[in-house]
């Protein structure tokens, strides 16, 4: 995370690329995606109550405003989406255990019946210029 106040923040150059060690965002063509035969699913499948996530729109804030400032040449961030604190994506049967890091920042096995993101903090998803993994910047809070 940035070591300064996050409302605004100028994050630094190269920071993206180097900040998401225990999580991944991939990012995608959806247009060139193809249904792979060869996948195992590991969650059940669900609709996404749409407003609770505010897709599109602006982010509700659980705690401050936490938006960031510019990112290389990039400008303004785009918000993209909120996960609601709490959202879980139940697992299907044979599914392997969420990895979580305990106290002492050890990678331990969670034995639960469902997948989280960040805990089930809430998560505000912004993106800088094209798509692209190295330009989403994710803010998460716990009420």
């Amino acid at each position: 995370m940035l070591s300064v106040a996050l409302k605004g923040a100028e994050i630094p150059q190269g920071f993206l690329a180097r900040y998401q060690t225990n999580f991944r965002i991939v990012v995608s063509d959806v247009k060139s995606a193809q249904l792979r035969s060869d996948y195992e699913p590991l969650i059940q499948q669900s609709l996404i109550d749409v407003p609770s996530w505010r897709i599109g729109a602006e982010p509700l804030w659980l705690v401050d405003d936490e938006t960031p400032g510019s990112y290389e040449s990039f400008g303004r961030p785009v918000f993209l989406f909120q996960v609601p604190p709490g959202t879980a994506f139940p697992k299907l049967s044979g599914a392997p255990p969420q990895k979580t890091l305990d106290l002492a920042g050890n990678v331990v096995d969670e034995n639960r019946p469902s997948y989280e993101l960040f805990l089930g903090n809430a998560i505000y998803f912004f993106g800088f210029g094209e798509a692209s993994a190295e330009r989403i910047y994710v803010v998460a809070q716990v009420d």
